[in-house]
């Protein structure tokens, strides 16, 4: 079929629209999470952390039981870590699930060097460690952790959790999804064995089982 140029010339401004639109579309699907970030599943080895930073290291945005506050209430949760040799203190400290609007402000609370540290996402104004904002559970936000003065420390783009499983930085400090969560603990086996551990009741901790 031949060219015709004059009615190429003649719809110009429709084809110039037309590939605007999808570029606008494929944009927008990058942002939203169509074209989103894609991770692997994997399970808890005995690796340990080789992250020597302060970083965002878990998140679980569909809680369906795996960690209660100490209310009882189920919220979901992110996990920081820090890598460093150093404590660190949070206060002004923010996280965001928008990279240009820290929405909510740490109070004064000590991150200790290769520790870990839970907050809540209750989405409402709570005293202590409950962040005034949820993720969504079908992921394409990215969530943040800024300094006082407003400057990304880390950021991370979710993605869709089912329940009770968690965006995890593995021992690499690679993003993984596991089955087990962690929060307050390593992101290996140990760490998910200490943290049932931690959630056990002392009647359950002292329970002998014999054959």
């Amino acid at each position: 079929m031949k060219f015709d140029t004059k009615l190429f010339k003649k719809n110009i401004s429709f084809f110039i629209i037309s590939a605007l639109i999808l570029v606008l579309l494929c944009l927008i699907s990058l942002l939203t999470g169509g074209g989103g970030v894609k991770l692997n599943k994997v399970d808890l080895n005995d690796d340990q952390t080789t992250v020597s930073k302060l970083v965002i290291s878990e998140i679980m945005s569909l809680n369906k039981g795996a960690l209660a506050d100490p209310k009882g209430k189920l919220y979901d949760y992110i996990e920081l870590y820090n890598g460093n040799e150093k404590d660190i203190n949070l206060k002004n400290y923010g996280l965001s699930d928008e990279i240009n609007n820290v929405k909510w402000v740490f109070p004064e609370v000590i991150i200790e060097a290769k520790s870990y540290l839970v907050v809540f996402l209750s989405g409402s104004k709570q005293e202590g460690l409950y962040a005034t904002f949820k993720l969504k559970a079908n992921g394409g936000e990215t969530f943040g952790l800024f300094k006082p003065n407003g400057k990304v420390v880390d950021a991370i783009k979710t993605v869709a959790l089912e329940g009770n499983t968690v965006m995890a930085r593995d021992a690499d400090g690679k993003w993984v999804i596991q089955t087990k969560p962690t929060p307050g603990f390593a992101n290996n086996l140990k760490g998910h064995e200490e943290f049932l551990e931690s959630i056990m009741s002392d009647d359950e901790k002292s329970v002998i089982i014999t054959e």
